[in-house]
């Protein structure tokens, strides 16, 4: 008998279900069975074989979505994990007629979800500001009970290390290069220079002995004395390589031994949706701020169009009026804009196994809401994600200690993928000084910059990733007001996570009550009391559970700091 994976239809949501698959590939081989996945999408059906978590992998063509698909597996598994509520994917689960089924399913015609899912989804429908619970988590307690899930993502950090699952009954082997090995090892010294305590933005230290600041002070040039961008010759060596036979991660390594010592950063300058997307003009300045850092461009080849504009951006001159380097959005010159560091050009240019192995040899990856954005994190480099439009931080942030998310805000957000905003951008998307003063800090070269306390006043809010007895939290980087949509979304986690449990949420966390100054008194609002009896109401079955859960979301808001009468 098997069990079967019903994987979602996006890279970065198989990257997040990996913690949820390693624990069910360690039950099925324990007990003789093999976990097969069902992509739907050529990405995931790649991620899948190259993560070495299952045994078959199966993509599943157009036609197969309605049910066919169980002509491909030998009998009914034995247990189905359904990790999508699309109705392909309802139908499928059905067709597929498993003994168990663990996720979304139809019940008569009737749509149920399990615990977690049922309160995120209720946390969407009252408002979707209130929702902190990662999907990662979500995913993580699927498991009705016995099944022990780990919180940790899982993704290769070389390129074809590791086992191989097999693609549709046929082996798929991935050739390991010697540059593959070569950044390997680069990327585990790094981690292992790292030691387990270090605080998130605290940069090692140069190799020649020089204190940080000295390594990045203003006056310092990328190596050969080239300021800005690097010639065509030098920037684009790996355009004319394929990306099959490692020649991407050859060009990598011997440039980023070139850059030495300043460190290395990643930008992917696309995103699946464009109310998601951080504008390019913000990611040339980004760079520019972060000079003399050595910087990688990541991307599909769909993406060549944003990298052609990043590079006319970044090769021109200091002068902001002279450059052209504007904000897209505002219409106004960036103050920031300056020469920047080395550019290697990799849209477009890596397979999957090598962009494992080119993330882990990064010191930080900066990114909007996309899949890569999920496999820097499970990798182990530091993560910078800027949220805004459809995307929620609390929702789908980078998922690793110490990740950083730059929430951005305006007054509809966060919207729907379906809206037709006649802007090319949200409006709400973080600026550049709010990025590149988390960037900056997480390289070690600044501290944390105050932000203004009021949510009217400020257009976005750094949040930095914790944990807690549930999984992944987000604590804000500095003081933050306690107003009534932080309060109510900190209650309305603690009290899910508290029924969903089946435990008494602890107080909240230290450093939590630290970072938020206090608001008014949020258990005498009216508004609130509504908004947890409708998450209520919608996200859970019982009358007790929905009496428990309102009860934990008070005692949780009395005991954040209240102003005084």
């Amino acid at each position: 008998m098997t069990v079967v994976a019903l994987a979602p239809f996006k890279l970065g949501d198989f990257v997040q279900a990996t913690p949820l698959l390693a624990a069910l590939s360690r039950q099925a081989r324990a007990k003789g069975r093999e976990l097969a996945l069902l992509a739907g999408r050529p990405e995931t059906a790649a991620a899948a074989t190259l993560s070495g978590l299952v045994d078959t992998v199966i993509q599943l063509a157009d036609e197969e979505l309605d049910g066919r698909a169980s002509a491909r597996l030998p009998q009914a598994p034995a247990l189905l994990v359904n990790l999508s509520s699309a109705p392909a994917s309802l139908g499928l689960a059905a067709a597929l007629r498993p003994q168990e089924i663990w996720g979304p399913s139809l019940d008569g015609g009737r749509l149920r979800l399990p615990p977690p899912q049922r309160l995120a989804r209720a946390i969407m429908i009252v408002e979707r500001r209130l929702g902190l619970f990662n999907l990662v988590d979500v995913w993580r307690h699927l498991p009705p009970t016995g099944l022990e899930v780990g919180r940790r993502l899982h993704w290769p950090r070389t390129a074809g290390g590791g086992p191989v699952g097999r693609r549709a009954g046929q082996a798929v082997g991935l050739a390991e290069s010697q540059a593959a090995s070569q950044v390997a090892s680069q990327a585990d010294r790094r981690s292992a220079d790292r030691p387990d305590g270090q605080t998130v933005g605290q940069a090692a230290a140069p190799p020649d002995g020089r204190s940080a600041d000295q390594a990045f002070g203003s006056s310092a040039r990328p190596p050969g004395g080239q300021p800005g961008a690097w010639p065509d010759a030098g920037v684009d060596a790996v355009n004319r390589a394929g990306s099959d036979g490692g020649d991407s991660l050859a060009a990598f390594a011997a440039w980023a031994d070139g850059v030495k010592p300043a460190p290395l950063v990643g930008l992917h300058l696309g995103c699946g949706h464009r109310l998601r997307r951080w504008p390019t003009e913000r990611f040339a300045a980004l760079a520019a701020r972060l000079a003399p850092a050595g910087v990688v461009l990541f991307g599909t080849a769909g993406e060549k169009a944003l990298a052609a504009r990043f590079l006319a951006l970044t090769k021109a001159r200091p002068d902001a009026a002279a450059s052209g380097v504007f904000d897209a959005v505002s219409g106004a010159a960036s103050s920031a804009a300056s020469d920047v560091g080395p550019i290697l050009n990799l849209t477009g240019r890596t397979t999957l196994a090598e962009l494992g192995a080119i993330l882990a040899r990064l010191e930080l990856f900066v990114s909007s809401d996309t899949g890569v954005m999920h496999l820097a994190a499970a990798v182990g480099t530091q993560t910078l994600a800027l949220f805004g439009g459809p995307a929620l931080a609390g929702e789908t942030g980078p998922y690793a200690p110490g990740a950083v998310m730059v929430q951005g805000f305006c007054e509809c957000s966060p919207c729907a993928e379906s809206r037709r905003c006649p802007e090319p951008f949200c409006p709400g998307l973080p600026d550049v000084e709010a990025a590149a003063s988390a960037a900056l800090s997480l390289l070690g070269r600044r501290p944390w910059a105050p932000q203004p306390a009021r949510r009217a006043e400020r257009r976005a809010v750094a949040l930095q990733a914790g944990a807690d007895f549930f999984g992944q939290i987000l604590i804000p980087t500095s003081p933050l007001e306690l107003d009534q949509p932080a309060g109510t979304a900190w209650a309305v986690r603690a009290a899910g996570a508290a029924v969903l449990k089946g435990r008494p949420a602890p107080p909240p966390p230290a450093e939590l009550l630290a970072a938020l100054r206090p608001g008014p008194r949020l258990t005498d609002d009216p508004q609130v009391r509504r908004r947890l009896a409708a998450i209520a109401e919608f996200g859970f079955e019982s009358r007790q559970e929905r009496r428990r859960f309102v009860q934990e979301a008070l005692a949780q808001l009395d005991q954040l700091p209240q102003a005084g009468p």
